[in-house]
């Protein structure tokens, strides 16, 4: 368990994933924390790359959408 950003080196793993101890009434999710609060998990995630953007909006690399109202482009 933890989180990955697409195509880059940011990455966690909570510790104790893909142990023996990784569920169960004592588990290391529900016994551990990072934020001080048993079983809670927090990842600050958005300070990515700022380097994209399109009409004013942030977009990240991979993103889909539609540039105009009638979705033809």
């Amino acid at each position: 368990a933890g989180y990955d950003t697409k195509n880059s080196s940011h990455h966690i793993n909570i510790p104790g994933s893909l142990s023996n101890n990784a569920t169960g009434p004592n588990s290391t999710f529900r016994l551990n924390s990072n934020v001080n609060v048993p079983g809670r998990w927090a990842f600050q995630v958005d300070h990515g790359s700022r380097g994209c953007t399109f009409n004013g909006q942030t977009v990240q690399l991979g993103d889909s959408f539609w540039s105009d109202s009638t979705c033809a482009q």
